[in-house]
Parts: structure tokens; sequence; C-alpha cells
């Protein structure tokens, strides 16, 4: 069986879909979900993410272009910057 690792990435997602959408990752075996950085609010999306997803998503921040972005970044929680 060949196993291909996949990444969700977030670009423009709402918080009001988070709660369905982190059910969906976990349920489905995506453990790794990346939250672009030129999503509006995307640092609270962050630590939201890490919430309530039980430490069960490797949460981190895509799209970091400046030093501010990085540390916002992983002052929110995330786990990998792209």
């Amino acid at each position: 069986m060949l196993v291909v690792p996949v990444l969700a990435i977030l670009r423009g997602v709402e918080e009001k879909q988070l709660p369905e959408l982190s059910k969906v990752f976990i349920n489905s075996s995506i453990d790794t979900v990346e939250i672009t950085m030129n999503t509006r609010g995307a640092c609270k999306l962050i630590k939201y993410l890490i919430e309530i997803s039980g430490n069960k998503l490797t949460i981190g921040a895509g799209t970091v272009l400046t030093l501010k972005d990085l540390d916002e970044a992983l002052n929110a929680g995330s786990k990998f910057i792209v």
C-alpha cells in the first residue's frame, strides 16, 4: 500500500467553519493543516483550531512573508512555517 502524505491548506476560511473542518480532517486522517497568513485573522484562527482540535492536528502557518508574520504565527502556536 502506498502512503502519500496530505496537507490541508486553508485560505480565506472563517472561524465558524473550523469546528466542522476539524472533525473532517481528524476523521479522514488528515493530521496537518496550514492556515495562510493572508487569511483575515489568521493568528486567531490558528489559536482556535489548535484549541478545538485537542492536539489531534499539527497546525501551522503558510504564506509567511515577513518577520512580523513569522513572530505572530509562532506566538499563535504554529508548529510549522511555510
